[in-house]
C-alpha cells in the first residue's frame, strides 16, 4: 500500500544526521582512545633543563606540550571524513528516503558535530594536563593562566582544524570512491608532499598555521571546508547510485 504521506527534505536529513549520531557512536570511544595515547605521548616528551642564579638558588625549568593531542585528534578527524565517504557506510543511507544531496548534508553535519566535539575535548584535555602535572611534580609551575576567552578562542580554534581535516578527508574518500586507483595515488602524493618541502617552508603551512588575526584565519577555514564539501558533493552526483 502506497503511502501519502511525503517527508520534507529537512525531515530526511534531521533522521538521517540522528541515525549517523547513533550508529557511529565508535567514532567517540576511538576519539577517546587516541587522545589518551596523544596525552601518553605528551608526557613522554616533556623536556626538562635546570640551573643556577644568585648563590643559594637553584631552578628547574620543563617545557612541555599538548601539539601530540591536538595532531593525534586532527589524524582522527581526516580518518572518519574518509570513512564515512567509504562504501559500507553509504550504503547506510539507502534505509532511508535518500538522495545525493540529503545525504551528503546529513554527512556534513556529522562531521561538524565530530569537529566540535574533537576541537573541545582536546583543548579540555590541554588544560588538565597542566593540572595533572602540577599535581605529580613538586617543583613551581610559572605559567600565564588561561581566561575564558582564552578558552573560548583555543576550543575554536582546534574545532576548526577538525573540521578542516575532517573536509579534507570526505573529499579523499569520495574521490577514492569514485575511482579506486586514487586509493594508491593520494597517500603517495601526501607522502611526497611532506618529502618535498619543509614543514617551516610550505606555503600551505603558513597560509593555515602562521595566520594571526583568528578572524581571517576562521574565513580560510570555512572557505577551504566549504570548497571540500561541494567538491566531494559534485563528485558522488556523478557516482551510480548504488556505488
Amino acid at each position: 500500500m502506497m503511502s501519502f504521506v511525503e517527508m520534507t527534505r529537512g525531515e530526511v536529513i534531521k533522521r538521517q544526521y540522528v541515525y549517523k549520531l547513533k550508529a557511529y557512536k565508535g567514532s567517540y570511544s576511538s576519539l577517546m582512545i587516541i587522545q589518551i595515547i596523544g596525552l601518553l605521548f605528551s608526557f613522554a616528551s616533556i623536556i626538562s633543563g635546570g640551573g643556577s642564579g644568585i648563590v643559594g638558588f637553584n631552578y628547574e625549568l620543563n617545557v612541555y606540550s599538548t601539539d601530540f593531542v591536538v595532531g593525534f585528534t586532527l589524524l582522527w578527524a581526516f580518518i572518519t571524513g574518509i570513512s564515512i565517504a567509504l562504501q559500507h557506510y553509504r550504503y547506510n543511507d539507502f534505509a532511508f528516503v535518500t538522495n545525493r544531496m540529503t545525504s551528503n548534508f546529513s554527512n556534513v553535519l556529522f562531521l561538524l558535530t565530530s569537529a566540535l566535539l574533537g576541537g573541545v575535548t582536546a583543548t579540555l584535555i590541554g588544560v588538565s594536563f597542566r593540572l595533572l602535572y602540577s599535581l605529580f611534580n613538586t617543583v613551581e609551575i610559572f605559567a600565564v593562566s588561561y581566561t575564558l576567552s582564552d578558552l573560548v578562542i583555543g576550543m575554536s580554534a582546534s574545532a576548526s582544524y577538525c573540521l578542516c581535516f575532517s573536509a579534507i578527508g570526505y573529499l579523499s574518500g569520495t574521490i577514492i570512491q569514485y575511482h579506486k586507483l586514487f586509493k594508491y595515488l593520494l597517500p603517495i602524493g601526501f607522502i611526497g608532499l611532506l618529502i618535498g618541502f619543509g614543514e617551516d617552508m610550505h606555503p600551505v603551512f603558513s597560509f593555515f598555521f602562521r595566520e594571526t588575526s583568528f578572524l581571517l584565519f576562521f574565513v580560510k577555514i570555512v572557505v577551504t571546508s566549504v570548497l571540500c564539501f561541494v567538491l566531494a558533493s559534485c563528485i558522488s552526483n556523478r557516482m551510480e547510485v548504488r556505488r
